[in-house]
Order: C-alpha cells, then structure tokens, then sequence
C-alpha cells in the first residue's frame, strides 16, 4: 500500500502513468501497461465522499488506484471498540493489492473510506498477477542472465544466443489464473467452516453444470440431491398458486444458493419451489456428503438454515392458497 503524497501532474484513465508508478507493474511495457487499460476488468469510477470502498475481511478482486480525490484507511482498534485511521491516500496512491499476493489469504486487511469526491481506477486481479509475475521473471533473468526479460527476449529472437544455452520467455511460469468460483466459495457464509485445503479442493466434492436460459434447474416435489450454488447467470424461484398457475417468488444470482432445505436433517428430503434459469447459467452442485459436514460442523448455520426454512415453507404455504 503506497503512502505518497506528493504534487503530481494530472492523471487519466487512458495514461499509462496510472500505473507506472506502481511497484507491481514496473516491470512492465508501456504496451503491456496500454492493454491492461484498455481491457474491461480495468476501469474507472467515481465515488462519492463517505463511501466505503472495501471493507475489512471482505475477499479482494481487484486493487485501485487514485485518480483523484483522497481516501482514509481504517483499521479495528486493539480492544476492539471501532476504528482508527492508518493512513491518508491522496491521487496516485493505490490500496488494495495485498489481498491479491499469493502468499495471503485473499482476504482484505483493511477497510478504505472516501474522504471526498474521489476517482478510482479498478484494476482486477489478473492484472496484478501478471505484473508481480513479470517482475519475478525480470529477477530472475537480471539474476542468471545479468540483463531483463524483454532484453534477454530480443537478444534469443536476433539469433546471439544459441539454442543450447536459450531460456525462451514462454518457460517461464506462466501467470496463475484467477478462479472465480474459489473467490465465491470463499465470500459465501455457508462454506465458512471448511478449511483453505477444502475449499480449494471443491471440484472433489462438487461439480459445475451449466444451464440454457428457460430450463428448469428444480421442481417442486423432485428429491434433494444437492446444494446449488450460483456462479453465473441469473434464476428465478417460482411457486404455483391453487390453479397451477407460476408466480415468481425470488430471484437469484452470482454467489447465492438453493435446494438446502431439502438436504436439512429432519425435512420430508422433496423441494419445495421450481427453480428457472432466467439466463445461461453455470451452478456448483455440492453432494450431500459435503452438506451434511457442513451442517456438523457449523451448529449456527444449521440453525439459521431451519428457521430460514419454517419461514420459507409458511409464505409458500399462505402464497399457494391465494
């Protein structure tokens, strides 16, 4: 996190110097640099004094950059009683990409607060992957071969080197792609009591289906057979009312989940509403194997999910009769 406060010339969207001042990304091209700006996941937006734009704990998908205005960071006190400010960030310093390092837990350390009107530049994580990357290739070449990557690059394609001592560029590493069903996993209150080694190792326990927009994904009455999770698109829960006529009851999207109710311990195992996708959609299917470990091990979830249920199942039983 970079604590700068000096007077710089103005800074835009569109100039690579937004992040050539970054540590992350100095070993980069002022092309490569173009690119990265240029692409979707990069992008500016403007905020508003008072607004929170992280909060502590929360996982990170991208860091910011400063474009204008000035932001404070707030950290929890020591006994635990409210927040005290760490720092003041002014227009080129940026916050955020510690939670992205490898060697963290993605985790954010830190909530960051507007002081003002600010602009921000978003910039995603795999962006900041490819910048530490490169830099560790850069290291790594200064090291063995005494010049950078893109010097040791241009040195092998004009022919000085000979292919017996060569290290091309592309035997490197190559950058590590994010995955955004972990980074849901990990948002997601329901999976709190699985460890890192669990959530990373899902594809153990759970598998992606997709979906065509207008499938029926449930049905009322089918058996429960698994926990869906959303990764992408959009579905609609839906009830029949006296005349079988579909109503919808709710909408669903990236990150939130159905069918749990009829893996609860003690329910009739049937579920109660139809389930639509609205749009392609991709969904995690968790076994019940997992659920149930799930359930052991989290009391306070299991009991949330129970009443969460009775709840559900008296709207849906006053709904059906309208």
């Amino acid at each position: 996190m970079s604590d700068n406060t000096a007077t710089q010339p103005p800074l835009n969207a569109e100039d690579p110097r937004c992040l050539r001042d970054v540590p992350i990304f100095q070993a980069l091209s002022e092309k490569e640099l173009e690119k990265i700006l240029r692409s979707e996941d990069c992008f500016l937006k403007q905020y508003a004094a008072q607004a929170t734009v992280i909060q502590e704990g929360e996982i990170g998908d991208c860091m910011f950059v400063i474009l204008g205005g000035a932001v404070e960071v707030l950290v929890k006190k020591s006994h635990g009683r409210g927040v005290g400010v760490a720092a003041v960030l002014h227009r080129g310093d940026f916050f955020g990409e510690e939670a992205m390092m490898p060697w963290k837990d993605g985790r954010r350390n830190a909530s960051v607060r507007t002081i003002q009107s600010t602009q921000l530049l978003h910039v995603n994580k795999r962006h900041v992957l490819y910048g530490l990357q490169k830099g560790i290739q850069n290291l790594c070449a200064s090291k063995v071969f005494g010049t950078s990557l893109d010097s040791l690059s241009s040195i092998m394609s004009d022919g000085q080197m000979n292919s017996g001592g060569a290290v091309m560029e592309q035997d490197f590493l190559e950058v590590p792609k994010a995955d955004p069903v972990l980074d849901i996993l990990k948002a997601s209150r329901i999976f709190k009591s699985l460890s890192d080694k669990e959530v990373k190792a899902y594809k153990s326990w759970s598998k992606t289906e997709t979906y065509k927009m207008g499938q029926y994904i449930m049905r009322e009455g089918d058996p429960g057979r698994y926990l869906h999770l959303m990764i992408k698109g959009t579905v609609t829960v839906l009830y029949s009312d006296r005349s079988d006529k579909l109503h919808v009851l709710a909408t669903l999207k990236k990150g939130q989940y159905f069918g749990e109710q009829a893996l609860l311990p003690g329910g009739n195992k049937r579920a109660n509403a139809y389930v639509r996708s609205e749009t392609d959609c991709a969904i995690l299917k968790i076994s019940v194997k997992t659920f149930n470990t799930i359930m052991r091990r989290d009391q306070l979830l299991f009991a949330s999910l129970k009443k969460s249920g009775v709840s559900q199942r008296n709207t849906l039983r006053k709904l059906s009769q309208v």
